[in-house]
């Protein structure tokens, strides 16, 4: 069990999800296969870049194994809200007490970032190199992220499986965690499930 404290700072190049205003009302919300209820930024109207800077404390159960889910949507009056992306954050790399702020890649969108800061205040990797940080940051940064369309090619049968293999094609980087029921790992990249 291990507590963090998670900054959600902005987001940038969001996708458009209303065709008439030509824009997005973003919001983030944070999920976790151990959470009862979801905590979530405000929504910030009309904006692709939005400024959301809210910061949260969070409790999390096993962080060797779970993955923290971030899920940005797109606020609709009246209709379901549309999913702009997601990422997930392996909490099991962090360094102990101190903040990491990255730009996140969102799966499952064509474009689209969001600028976080995460601390691990009661657990986490200790006598790290001095240079650890700048190498998680940067390997957070570059990490391949799919679109929607991608994720059709990830190998489902027996057939998928072997020529995905005699491709040599990479694992994703979430081999052997769990993560929320709204998502299944697949050969290590995090896919939502179909509702």
């Amino acid at each position: 069990k291990g507590n963090i404290k998670l900054r959600i700072i902005r987001g940038h190049n969001l996708m458009v999800a209303d065709t008439i205003s030509k824009s997005s009302d973003p919001y983030v919300k944070i999920k976790s296969s151990c959470f009862v209820t979801y905590p979530q930024t405000k929504f910030v109207s009309n904006n692709l870049n939005p400024v959301w800077e809210e910061t949260f404390y969070l409790s999390v159960e096993s962080v060797r194994t779970e993955l923290l889910m971030l899920k940005v949507y797109d606020h609709d009056y009246g209709s379901c809200d549309d999913l702009l992306g997601y990422l997930g954050i392996n909490l099991s790399l962090l360094p102990l007490g101190v903040e990491v702020q990255t730009k996140e890649k969102l799966y499952f969108a064509k474009h689209g970032t969001i600028e976080i800061a995460i601390t691990a205040l009661d657990f986490g990797l200790t006598n790290v190199p001095s240079n650890y940080i700048d190498v998680y940051k940067t390997w957070r940064e570059n990490l391949s992220v799919l679109e929607r369309k991608e994720f059709k090619g990830l190998p489902g049968s027996k057939k998928k499986v072997s020529s995905f293999i005699s491709n040599r094609v990479e694992m994703g980087p979430y081999y052997c965690k769990i993560t929320h029921g709204d998502f299944k790992i697949v050969h290590g990249y995090v896919k939502m499930r179909k509702t």
